[in-house]
């Protein structure tokens, strides 16, 4: 009867194990442990135009990658030389479509190199280059 007793005792405890295990394992399943990364941007040539002055347009550039996340939220970003772009158009775990607008200064025709990252809950993606040129 004390063996029964103690093999009971033996499978009630790996059971428990095994649920915690499998909680923990359930809550870090969000990716959030995982870093975004940046494939391509899109215009392929890596050169935004957008126009210059007090209001000027902005341009869309599109990031393809991996672990961005199902939607933006307060912890999602995307990051010009570490100027946050504001909410983006279009927002999913592979394809995001961010709004540049180019720095104040840029005069028409002149090329300025930039870094455009991803920071999803607080993982940093890889940077990108690409040039503004103003018009």
């Amino acid at each position: 009867m004390a063996a029964n007793k103690k093999n009971q005792y033996l499978v009630s405890a790996l059971l428990f194990v095994l649920i915690v295990l499998s909680t923990m394992n359930l809550l870090s399943c969000g990716g959030s442990d995982v870093a975004p990364v940046i494939y391509s941007i899109s215009p392929n040539n890596s050169t935004v135009t957008a126009g210059t002055g007090a209001s000027p347009t902005p341009s869309k550039v599109t990031l393809i990658g991996a672990n961005f996340g199902t939607k933006q939220d307060a912890l999602s970003h995307v990051f010009i030389d570490k100027v946050e772009t504001g909410t983006a158009p279009t927002w999913t775990d592979t394809t995001i479509v961010a709004n540049v607008i180019p720095f104040a200064g840029l005069s028409t025709g002149q090329p300025w190199p930039v870094n455009l990252y991803v920071s999803v809950n607080g993982q940093v993606s890889n940077a990108v280059t690409f040039t503004y040129i103003g018009s």
